[in-house]
């Protein structure tokens, strides 16, 4: 009984920039004695965004990438503190890959119309209008 893993992306959506948006998947491929073959696709592990010639411009290792405008994203990154604790942390990115922020907030967010970002620290919620 052999088992191989590979990872594959999957578009996951459009950003309104049109970026897309992918998720990173583990897949499994077992070999049976038997010489029968099975795939068994894992759930989404990490998110990035790629532009429309497949290159990423934000890397695939990130809990969750939020649009706040066409060129910074929020990311999330969860942070292990104790026994199965975890801190899910924010931070902002451009599509560089440069990080603008530190991981610090609580959340970031963004309105519909994309004209306000919101961000949580240490439970105040700060806008900024971009």
């Amino acid at each position: 009984y052999n088992t191989m893993q590979d990872e594959v992306f999957e578009i996951i959506d459009t950003f309104k920039n049109g970026l897309l948006k992918v998720g990173r998947i583990k897949l499994s491929l077992n070999v049976s004695k038997s010489r029968s073959v099975s795939i068994r696709r894992g759930d989404f592990k990490w998110f990035g965004a790629i532009n429309r010639d497949r290159q990423f411009v934000i890397p695939c290792l990130f809990d969750e990438v939020r649009y706040l405008s066409d060129s910074l994203f929020a990311v999330r990154y969860s942070i292990y503190e104790s026994q199965h604790q975890y801190r899910n942390l924010w931070a902002v990115i451009d599509t560089n890959s440069q990080f603008k922020t530190d991981f610090v907030y609580q959340s970031i967010w963004a309105n519909k119309e994309k004209d306000v970002i919101g961000i949580n620290l240490e439970g105040k919620t700060i806008i900024i209008k971009e």
